[in-house]
């Protein structure tokens, strides 16, 4: 099924075709960063609750 996926993509000019794959270069690098800053934020808010645990 991933054919399907690329079908729109047909006919697009050589141009057309770099941009989208620049642009999706850029989303996936973009995705890994959100998933890296997420795990951070996690972390951090774990460290955090566990802080709480011992002031109280």
């Amino acid at each position: 099924m991933s054919w399907a996926v690329e079908e729109w993509k047909e006919g697009l000019s050589t141009r057309a075709l770099q941009k989208i794959q620049e642009l999706e270069s850029q989303l996936d690098k973009l995705k890994k960063e959100r998933q890296q800053r997420q795990f951070q934020l996690e972390s951090l808010e774990a460290a955090l609750q566990k802080q709480k645990q011992k002031v109280i």
